[in-house]
């Protein structure tokens, strides 16, 4: 799922690894088990899972997987605590686990 997170980001799937094992780590526990998909129909369910989200969830989700932006600059921005973020993008990604579970053939 990374290498297709990395088509759709525009970067080698190395570059997402490199940048932060966690970062990798937190972006590949939000599918679920035996997700597959190619990088039309990921992009189809991100695009629509992202939908669901309201402006801010949808932006910190955003900032931090696609602008690679760490929980404390997120939080900065919205002038919220690095836990909250941390918090927010925990839900945002059992959400998105949820959703994409249930959009599988």
């Amino acid at each position: 799922m990374l290498e297709a997170m990395a088509k759709i980001f525009g970067v080698a799937a190395e570059h997402l690894i490199d940048i932060d094992v966690h970062l990798s780590e937190e972006l590949s526990a939000a599918f679920p088990a035996g997700y597959s998909a190619d990088v039309n129909t990921l992009k189809r369910d991100l695009n629509a899972f992202l939908g669901t989200l309201n402006e801010r969830d949808r932006s910190v989700f955003l900032r931090r997987y696609y602008h690679l932006e760490s929980p404390s600059e997120i939080g900065e921005m919205y002038g919220i605590k690095e836990d909250h973020v941390r918090t927010i993008l925990m839900r945002i990604r059992k959400k998105m686990k949820k959703y994409l579970k249930e959009e599988q053939p």
